[in-house]
């Protein structure tokens, strides 16, 4: 009996803790965010929340973009590197924040708005190129890129850019299309 009421009082603060969430990225409960995989000429102006590797960073006067490879989220907000990359967003920072740990390689999640939505040619298998005016972002410490480029089989080992974008690509992909131009070359 004794167990189970010391259980009762301590499950709430176990779950809060596992769903703690940095104060920089945090958004009300109320608010509708878009996911990656669901963004469409719709949700131009509405919020997102999302996460990833930085790939690439370009400074201008007035503000900084760069190109994000996207990973799903926790609940925290942290992004989840055990599964493939949804894609790559493009993120507008206002250089009145705080930009210093913005480099190539930074784990970040971020939240803003989608402020434009490029679409490839229907021919390509490419998801929309998103561009998010950013309002605010969380750099996860402790964390870089080369922890997660690793050669498990759902982390990203190779990262091509293409005209709509970086594509993130796992070992057993790399591995496959290696294959498949070796088979090749031998049949010519």
């Amino acid at each position: 009996m004794f167990n189970k009421f010391v259980f009762a009082l301590l499950l709430p603060i176990l779950l809060t803790g596992c769903a703690f969430s940095p104060n920089e990225i945090q958004v009300a409960s109320s608010q509708p965010l878009v996911s990656f995989s669901d963004v469409t000429d719709e949700s131009v102006g509405k919020g997102v929340r999302w996460g990833g590797v930085i790939l690439d960073l370009s400074k201008q006067d007035d503000s900084t973009t760069v190109t994000v490879s996207q990973y799903p989220l926790l609940q925290s907000g942290q992004p989840i590197y055990k599964q493939q990359s949804g894609g790559t967003f493009t993120a507008k920072f206002n250089n009145s924040l705080n930009l210093e740990n913005l480099q190539q390689g930074a784990i970040l999640t971020l939240v803003g708005n989608v402020e434009q939505l490029q679409k490839p040619e229907t021919s390509l298998d490419v998801s929309p190129l998103a561009t998010i005016q950013t309002s605010n972002f969380y750099v996860w410490e402790g964390f870089s890129s080369a922890n997660h480029l690793s050669s498990e089989d759902n982390s990203p080992t190779s990262m091509d850019r293409g005209k709509w974008g970086w594509r993130v690509k796992n070992e057993k992909e790399v591995n496959r299309e290696r294959q498949e131009r070796e088979a090749q070359r031998l049949s010519q």
